[in-house]
């Protein structure tokens, strides 16, 4: 996921740099070598998502990147957190869980209390 950045040109650098990872492509790969794989990508219908932060990102860096031709076929998944963004994806376009609010907070808690239980266990 690609958290907090320090512009335009930042979160470009560093969306280019995710994908040229997760394709396992050099590092000093040219934009034609990845275009070229996100093509092949696309074409076998294997999808290809980068995760984002909602946190700083606005409508408009969010068009200008999904319209980049060097990132043509890749998905953009817009994680926000419970509160959301609003104004920042049609509404269509964000996915609402059918879960009631703070649920995602007491199944992180149970999370923690377990593991840190376990973790006493393996001590003991």
């Amino acid at each position: 996921m690609l958290d907090a950045f320090g512009g335009e040109d930042d979160l470009h650098a560093r969306v280019r740099s995710a994908l040229i990872g997760a394709l396992k492509l050099d590092d000093d790969s040219g934009d034609a070598k990845l275009k070229s794989r996100l093509d092949s990508k696309r074409n076998l219908k294997q999808p290809v998502f980068i995760l984002l932060d909602g946190a700083g990102l606005s409508t408009d860096v969010l068009e200008r990147l999904r319209a980049s031709e060097l990132f043509a076929g890749v998905n953009f998944l817009v994680l926000t957190g419970e509160a959301g963004a609003p104004g920042l994806l049609p509404d269509e376009a964000v996915l609402k869980p059918l879960l009631k609010a703070g649920f995602e907070d007491k199944v992180w808690s149970t999370y923690e209390e377990i593991c840190y239980a376990e973790f006493k266990l393996e001590r003991a």
